[in-house]
């Protein structure tokens, strides 16, 4: 069987969506995580063995838009939770 694993973006560290990816990782360790933008930093060591494979959206946007575009995305999900 062969198996990929999703995430929608590997920007800000090991959140609550995170760790369920790393659960998911530890079940399927050879799979490939699709997403569509990853920062290598923030994510730490948690994830620097994986086989992460970004999107053309990572080379396409500008370095200085896109986390600005994610940190606005996450930010408007925080509101509307809240609300």
């Amino acid at each position: 069987m062969r198996v990929a694993l999703v995430h929608d973006y590997l920007m800000q560290g090991m959140r609550g969506a995170e760790r369920v990816l790393a659960i998911f990782h530890d079940l399927y360790p050879n799979a490939p995580i699709y997403t569509l933008l990853h920062n290598p930093e923030k994510m730490g060591q948690a994830t620097a063995d994986w086989d992460i494979r970004t999107s053309f959206a990572e080379d396409s946007w500008s370095q200085a838009i896109a986390p600005q575009a994610v940190c606005a995305d996450a930010a408007g999900r925080r509101a509307n939770e809240s609300a």
